[in-house]
């Protein structure tokens, strides 16, 4: 029996599609995985003129919605939703998006959250809510606070650009970047990095010979000397997918890490990793 694996590092969405007329699309929590089959997290789009008009939903909850002027590129508009909702991903970007522009409103427990906006592939925060739903920027201007049982957010905005954001963990005592000038980058290369997770991860036997695949998301941290920590699978997909690959995974290569204001910075990822059979 032949197998192989496909692994999307960073959030990477194989797919794409002109949007012609209404139409939903079925994901997986993440919004990464399309699905033939109904789920409980969908995206409706719809043409409008030159634009294309989304919205994501769980089940009966709005978790985002928005609008792509596709301009030229009408067969980009799902990776262009995708590059914005990735904080303008640099692993996304495409040429093509400098000359779309995309608005999106992001909500929170059914609550207007955050308002981005894109256009030359940059991003911009229109306003930002807190939980009492009080607009928090002002010109642009202004920081975001959130308080929770595990860990303590902030984010600082200027010119309505998000300059700085980290997480204080409460437990561990220490502090995980979002923002840096210079991102945590795998020693030689992505490249290399794929071919170093393609020798050191296994399809499970079991899942072999029963014919399973699926399509597991492990979240790690690369630390201020670049080592590669804190593995956590988010799903559970069974046949020891996450637990075989979380092992492997430990055996990996340290990274030159991410560095922000002159200073080396602890910052976290998200790595999908597709395995299917062949």
């Amino acid at each position: 029996m032949m197998m192989y694996k496909k692994i999307f590092f960073l959030a990477l969405m194989p797919w794409s599609c002109a949007v012609s007329a209404q139409q939903t699309i079925y994901y997986d929590k993440f919004f990464q995985a399309v699905s033939e089959k109904p789920t409980t997290y969908s995206r409706t789009l719809e043409k409008d003129g030159a634009a294309v008009v989304f919205i994501d939903m769980r089940r009966d909850t709005v978790l985002a919605k928005g609008r792509v002027n596709v301009g030229e590129h009408p067969d980009l508009a799902l990776k262009m939703v995708e590059f914005v909702k990735g904080d303008c991903n640099p692993y996304k970007f495409k040429e093509e998006f400098k000359s779309m522009r995309c608005d999106i409103d992001v909500y929170n427990g059914g609550k207007l959250y955050r308002r981005i906006i894109s256009h030359d592939a940059k991003m911009f925060y229109g306003q930002i809510w807190d939980d009492a739903g009080t607009p928090v920027l002002t010109n642009g201007n202004g920081i975001y606070t959130q308080q929770l049982a595990e860990c303590n957010v902030y984010e600082y905005y200027a010119d309505s650009v998000l300059s700085e954001q980290y997480t204080v963990r409460l437990a561990e005592k220490d502090t995980i970047y979002g923002t840096y000038d210079k991102a945590a980058m795998p020693e030689g290369g992505y490249q290399r990095f794929v071919q170093e997770l393609t020798k050191y991860i296994k399809y499970p036997g079991a899942a072999q010979i029963n014919r399973r695949e699926a399509r597991i998301y492990i979240q790690f941290v690369v630390d201020k000397t670049g080592k590669l920590t804190e593995f956590k699978p988010l799903n559970n997909t069974g046949y020891n997918f996450e637990e075989k690959t979380v092992k492997r995974m430990e055996k990996l290569s340290a990274w030159e890490p991410a560095v922000f204001r002159g200073k080396p910075v602890k910052t976290k990822f998200v790595l999908p990793i597709h395995f299917k059979l062949s």
